[in-house]
């Protein structure tokens, strides 16, 4: 007969229980829900792969995923060459319209010297160039779902990797330059 009394206090801190299991599932089950969103959109990911062939002297394009991307555009990419004197050229590849899964692709580009066209440079001479290199590539892509990405190559000595692929967003090159403003605003504060 002494818990009688305390009867009245158990009811509520069950209840309070009860509710604090409740909100923490649903707080896991939006957690896992997130989580598989994110493993799905990575099974739609097209990853492209940036090749250099010495023997068939060509620069390749490679569709290393089981999707295939389209709209396919590369930035102008910055290369030095080392003739009898260093020459900074721009390189611009041409647009691909689709790039399908497992595809490989030699990418045509023009290359241009202060603004001029380079028509008499050999490919055997420009791949030797881009062997021995080191610079980063933006890719500007979408998938069959009409998701935009953007994915950065990085070739350093011999190895050509990916940096990183993300989604595309509108607006998101200025919030990047945002942040970088901010993070050196706070640094000079430091």
């Amino acid at each position: 007969m002494e818990l009688q009394p305390l009867l009245p206090f158990v009811q509520p801190a069950l209840i309070i229980l009860l509710l604090v299991t409740l909100v923490s599932s649903f707080a896991k089950i939006q957690e896992l829900k997130t989580a598989l969103v994110e493993e799905k959109n990575k099974r739609l990911l097209p990853v492209l792969a940036f090749g250099i062939d010495k023997d068939s002297v060509e620069v390749t394009l490679f569709n290393d995923s089981q999707n295939a991307a389209k709209d396919v555009h590369i930035e102008d990419l910055v290369l030095d060459l080392k003739y009898e004197h260093r020459k900074t050229v721009k390189i611009e590849f041409d647009p691909v319209d689709l790039l399908n899964p497992q595809q490989k692709i030699s990418m045509n580009f023009k290359v241009f010297d202060n603004g001029f066209q380079m028509r008499n440079i050999l490919p055997n001479t420009l791949v030797s160039h881009f062997l021995a290199a080191s610079f980063e590539m933006v890719i500007h892509f979408r998938n069959m779902e009409d998701t935009a990405f953007r994915e950065v190559l990085v070739k350093e000595g011999p190895k050509i990797y990916i940096q990183k692929v993300v989604p595309q967003i509108p607006g998101e090159e200025i919030s990047e330059k945002i942040k970088l403003v901010k993070t050196a605003v706070k640094s000079f504060y430091l």
